[in-house]
């Protein structure tokens, strides 16, 4: 796109050249391209897939999330073709219609389930660390962190475990495929599998969160099937991939950072800390609302329909939020970040996904306190998209 092509409201000046799915600067360091706007405009806008804003200040991004009734969550996606024709719950509808939705959410925060959570997952890591234990060494992205956060998924879900891998291949298509035509094409091959699950769980509910929603009600009616479909997907994708991503990045910062690893081998105390100060350093999604009305905001005339991208490893990396902003502290007082997002779309499962990565941490190690990316094998190698990951990653220890 030249100058002359740009939309008028857009400023020369505030053109950058970021493409959030495929920038080739991801593949060796994840984190690149969004540090190279660090400092610069609070926003910039890039030409890519049709065009969008993308925020670089925390303030900002906490103001849009904030703030529905400027800035709604539907289409949520980047371009806009890859989200459907109308608004999903719970992931696109606005207040006030959003809180019926999210009410059905109650069983992620009920303490029966958490109660008998925390013994299932320490059970499952540590299976996973004998089976690699005595090879020392492990993929750790497909050995650990493609299993722990995902078994535990399937299992909130009630979903046989051998459907695993198929719907991590369509869940990272979904999220990081630069290809909107194979992110709708996974989009609808998981809508697909989803209406077979409400089939079932509509004749022979059970115990799991997915039965809770399609037997649902709101407004006194019950959920339909698109309604549930919907609220299903967005638990699929999120459950096998946020945290497969943050365990994975996590694991690769201690293996290339010895004395923070020493801090918590030393003092497994600092374990929460240190996941919330990794999780304001890392904050891997970027998220995107879209304009609802022609506005002035921070410099820069926005339309309606242009959508916005919040980088929230920007808002982690923000010097008016966090002094020394990119120095991981484990002891650092102030560790608020947008990991997790802000407002009322702030995600439910954050409880549940920090006690997932504490006891990766505590049981990992305990067992292997001492280890290195393994330089034998292929180096680590990112990915862009909703959440930018780390998809490869090899350790050895001693």
């Amino acid at each position: 796109m030249t100058t002359e092509t740009l939309p008028d409201n857009v400023p020369a000046n505030l053109v950058v050249d970021i493409d959030y799915f495929a920038d080739p600067r991801i593949k060796a360091d994840p984190r690149a391209h969004y540090m190279s706007l660090r400092g610069g405009p609070e926003l910039v806008w890039t030409p890519h897939y049709g065009g969008h804003w993308i925020a670089t200040r925390a303030a900002i991004m906490t103001e849009i999330l904030t703030n529905p009734a400027d800035f709604s969550s539907f289409p949520l996606l980047i371009p806009k073709s890859v989200s459907g024709p109308e608004p999903k719950p719970f992931a696109e509808i606005d207040p006030p219609e959003h809180a019926k939705y999210r009410a059905l959410l109650a069983p992620l925060t009920n303490p029966k389930l958490i109660d008998g959570f925390d013994a299932d997952a320490r059970a499952l890591m540590r299976s996973l660390i004998d089976a690699v234990y005595d090879q020392g060494r492990c993929d750790f992205s497909t050995d650990i962190a493609q299993k722990f956060p995902i078994f535990i998924i399937m299992r909130l879900l009630d979903l046989p475990q051998d459907n695993r891998l198929m719907l991590i291949d369509l869940t990272d298509k979904v999220i990081n495929h630069a290809d909107p035509v194979v992110r709708r094409q996974a989009r609808d091959q998981t809508e697909a599998y989803v209406q077979a699950l409400i089939a079932r769980r509509r004749a022979a509910p059970g115990d799991d969160i997915a039965s809770s929603l399609v037997n649902g009600t709101i407004d006194g009616r019950p959920v339909t099937d698109k309604e549930a479909n919907a609220m299903i997907s967005v638990l699929i994708h999120g459950g096998l991939d946020t945290v497969r991503v943050n365990m994975t990045f996590i694991a690769h910062f201690l293996a290339q950072n010895p004395g923070h690893r020493r801090q918590l081998v030393d003092d497994p105390g600092l374990i929460p800390n240190a996941i919330d100060e990794m999780l304001r350093w890392l904050s891997l999604p970027s998220i995107a609302r879209c304009v609802k009305r022609d506005r002035e905001f921070h410099g820069v005339h926005l339309r309606a329909g242009d959508q916005v991208l919040m980088p929230f490893m920007l808002a982690g990396a923000d010097e008016a939020v966090h002094q020394d902003a990119l120095t991981v502290d484990f002891k650092r007082q102030n560790t608020k970040s947008l990991t997790f997002g802000a407002g009322p779309h702030f995600c439910p499962g954050s409880h549940i996904a920090r006690i997932e990565l504490r006891i990766f941490l505590e049981e990992w190690l305990t067992r292997i306190p001492n280890f290195e990316v393994d330089s034998s094998a292929p180096p680590p190698f990112g990915s862009g998209g909703v959440v930018t990951g780390l998809r490869g990653l090899s350790l050895r220890w001693s």
